[in-house]
């Protein structure tokens, strides 16, 4: 009895082995695959210092699981030697390395069944999961073509298999012709059958060490295991700093550009816009050495479709990112996300070696649901631990980062602070500095959107504010308003005000905190800075709160612009119509980009002086509001 119990033992010891190795193999390719080859084929990819933490939390976590389930699976097979020891006789090494990667292709499976959309796919992956099983069971089995093929069925033959043929699928032959697909997979699988089988080589256990029930001898496979390790996260560390030491000297920096979003803000609601309360003392100092748009016209009243034109500069009915109505079918039933087949600013910038970044409070419309941070390599939304790469789904890192907890959330606190935001990027800012190389920076501020809770003093700065008034009654009067069941009343009006205008104080107060330290880090003269807005507010006008779905009415869609244009100074005011539309253009325009053609934007540096030009706002229904129904409004100048 006690010979047994060590051969149940040394099973369970063996198969954590080798579940340990096999874990460990799929944290290197997947480093490969997120670290090294991104930063070998696109020379702007970098990645903020949190996540080498990251990087070493996942390998922990691999390693953890690895043990787990290989240790499981070494006693599954131990007890079926066991049990029926004419299935397992003289196979107990390699069933047990066998089920030990059976273990990654599985988790894989249910890692993309558990955080992609439900689809007849699932199905497919699942009969492919049970097909690359089976081969691995067979080539655990005698035979001479079995153990010939068995090389291909290792850790690393697969991890590459699983991970590779998605992502070329995804990065290189997405528009690729058929027959260019055809070889170049064929290609891959003999690079992988060479490297599986080199790997598995090196690092196997030498001659006499093998194991077997009761003998675990694998300390040097482990130690060259490790050094493996170490060489590819040094590889991608040297890749990560290796532009500061190879920065050209004396070559003119490129102008970095910085983009403001302030969520929700109307233009005449800002101080620097005419409105008598002194709302913008800061973006008002700051338009005496810009360029101020007076007739800045919002693409849509919603988030998800202005900052998807302002990215693309396409208008809502071509880049189709916008609420679904209330008959409409979508698999996210707030809208429709931004497809993958548009280029973005953030991507163009990024191919044309930029550092792009970006720090969102608004994670309704701007979380990785909607595809809004395509093309940037750190990305944070509120309530989400930050993106510092971008992780396809079929990553296990991206489902291990999902399962993160997410940032605290103050009681009564729904959207991210300014304070925060700047909190957050500040730090971005200052290691761009260090790089020396050019950045592209995105913010979303969220201060002037519902539930309208500025921070005191700025809750009490203009008068109106009625303590009864809660943000839970602000909705409550917002829906019976835009269902036209109850009109809003004086005294809501003036709170409704009183909180908004403080919301964009506050704001406000914190934009010139972010002005001043691009100033202190020496980025301010060679920035391009762009500061407007989404959408505006409806407070009460024409019997309508709010602006999702509401309206195309000015107060939702006329929206501050202004442009400090890089080593400028001067202030200039344009009053022809512009849209969100000319951001991509403009922006390519001043940095000497080819601007895509077909899109709908054109340069603010090469308007048509008196020329005509329309300016086009697009309204979709919202499911939550019958009362709205699609619509469209042009401006002409």
């Amino acid at each position: 009895m006690k010979s047994t119990e060590q051969g149940l033992w040394g099973t369970v010891v063996a198969g954590a082995v080798q579940g340990l190795m096999a874990w460990t193999a799929y944290a290197v390719v997947e480093c490969c695959f997120l670290s090294i080859l991104p930063r070998l084929g696109q020379p702007s990819f970098s990645a903020p210092l949190p996540e080498w933490q990251e990087t070493a939390l996942f390998f922990s976590i691999y390693g953890a699981l690895g043990l787990l389930l290989g240790g499981l699976s070494g006693l599954a097979i131990g007890v079926a030697a066991r049990r029926i020891p004419i299935l397992v006789k003289g196979k107990v090494t390699r069933l047990i390395s066998a089920a030990a990667a059976s273990t990654l292709i599985w988790a894989l499976a249910i890692n993309l069944a558990v955080w992609s959309y439900p689809s007849p796919s699932i199905w497919v992956r699942f009969l492919v999961s049970v097909l690359l099983t089976a081969g691995l069971a067979w080539s655990a089995g005698s035979g001479s073509l079995a153990e010939q093929l068995g090389f291909f069925l290792n850790p690393w033959s697969l991890s590459l298999l699983l991970l590779g043929l998605p992502w070329m699928s995804r990065k290189l032959l997405l528009h690729s012709p058929t027959a260019v697909k055809a070889g170049t997979v064929l290609a891959y699988l003999l690079a992988v059958s060479l490297t599986g089988r080199l790997i598995q080589k090196a690092l196997a256990a030498p001659e006499g060490n093998a194991v077997e029930a009761r003998q675990v001898v694998l300390w040097k496979p482990l130690a060259r295991l490790a050094g493996l390790v170490a060489i590819v996260l040094g590889t991608a560390f040297f890749l990560e700093y290796r532009h500061p030491l190879m920065a050209a000297i004396g070559k003119a920096a490129p102008p970095n550009v910085v983009l403001v979003v302030m969520d929700t803000v109307r233009a005449d609601h800002l101080s620097v816009y005419g409105y008598e309360r002194d709302t913008s003392p800061n973006l008002k100092k700051f338009a005496e050495e810009a360029t101020l748009y007076s007739q800045a016209i919002s693409s849509s009243n919603i988030t998800l479709s202005s900052h998807a034109s302002l990215f693309t500069g396409l208008y809502a009915r071509r880049h189709g990112a916008r609420l679904s109505g209330p008959s409409e079918n979508t698999d996210n039933e707030a809208g429709y996300p931004l497809a993958d087949k548009f280029h973005t600013l953030a991507e163009i910038l990024s191919e044309n070696g930029y550092h792009t970044m970006g720090v969102a409070a608004n994670d309704s419309y701007l979380g990785p649901g909607f595809r809004l941070d395509q093309g940037f390599v750190y990305y944070s939304v509120f309530g989400m631990p930050p993106a510092f790469v971008q992780l396809p789904r079929f990553f296990l890192a991206a489902g291990l980062r999902k399962l993160q907890p997410t940032s605290s959330v103050s009681a009564g606190q729904l959207h991210q602070k300014a304070e925060s935001v700047n909190r957050q990027a500040f730090p971005l800012l200052d290691r761009a500095r260090k790089y020396g190389r050019p950045f592209f920076l995105f913010l979303n501020y969220m201060d002037a959107h519902q539930p309208l809770v500025p921070p005191p003093p700025f809750d009490t700065l203009f008068p109106g504010k009625d303590a009864t008034i809660t943000p839970e009654r602000c909705d409550v009067l917002q829906w019976h308003v835009n269902k036209l069941r109850e009109q809003v009343t004086e005294r809501e009006r003036q709170h409704l005000l009183s909180q908004y205008d403080g919301g964009i104080a506050y704001l406000d107060f914190h934009l010139g905190k972010l002005l001043q330290q691009l100033r202190d880090l020496g980025l301010y003269e060679n920035s391009l800075l762009l500061i407007t807005s989404d959408h505006g507010q409806a407070l009460g006008e024409r019997s309508l709160v709010g602006h999702a779905g509401v309206s195309v009415y000015q107060d939702v869609v006329h929206v501050p612009l202004l442009i400090r244009y890089p080593h400028t100074s001067q202030k200039a005011v344009v009053e022809e119509p512009v849209s969100l539309v000319d951001i991509l253009p403009t922006v390519l325009d001043v940095l000497g980009l080819e601007i895509p053609r077909g899109i709908d934007g054109q340069s603010l540096r090469q308007l048509a002086s008196g020329g005509p030009r329309f300016v086009i706002s697009e309204c979709f229904p919202d499911s939550s509001f019958s009362t709205c129904t699609p619509g469209l409004t042009a401006w002409k100048g």
